[in-house]
């Protein structure tokens, strides 16, 4: 697949997971381990690997989750490092669970 594709491929995953839903392209890694950590969970794409992180925290006295997605490619470097684009955030509970839709 061409870095175009892959890189509009996770896009794609990547706009999902900030609105809540799955990943549209990506897959479970079944080579990762299961975290107890909030709900971590590890995709892999068609050149990319994706990190789903959800864990739990605690923010001024509000308990939430760093949420949100991290996409490392595996063959378009920058500055000789595979490239990434995250956006990991803070959400409360009550926050986390409308953008989920639960």
């Amino acid at each position: 697949m061409s870095s175009n594709h892959t890189e509009a491929y996770a896009k794609d995953d990547f706009d999902a997971v900030l609105s809540g839903k799955k990943p549209l392209h990506a897959v479970l890694d079944s080579k990762k381990p299961d975290l107890s950590d909030g709900g971590t969970t590890f995709y892999v794409g068609d050149g990319y690997t994706m990190v789903l992180k959800s864990t739990l925290t605690e923010q001024n006295g509000i308990k939430g989750y760093m949420y949100g997605p991290i996409i490392t490619f595996e063959n378009i470097k920058f500055e000789g490092r595979p490239k990434e684009m995250s956006d990991v955030r803070f959400y409360s509970v009550e926050e986390l669970r409308k953008l989920r839709g639960y």
